[in-house]
């Protein structure tokens, strides 16, 4: 199985890519964002990780 980023579509065999804990995509070190010293593949996935959704009722 060839996991690529979802940025710039490098594999796993030219880099290393991770999976988003939050909407499992795959990502490289380069691409992704760091929030609090924790990987993410977006910054909306690092905001809803520390604040969630914003519909709590």
């Amino acid at each position: 199985m060839d996991n690529k980023c979802c940025h710039c579509g490098v594999s796993e065999e030219e880099r290393a890519v991770v999976k988003c804990v939050i909407c499992f995509r795959y990502y490289c070190k380069e691409c992704g964002f760091d929030r609090g010293g924790r990987p993410f593949c977006t910054k909306r996935c690092s905001q809803f990780f520390f604040f969630g959704d914003g519909d709590d009722d």
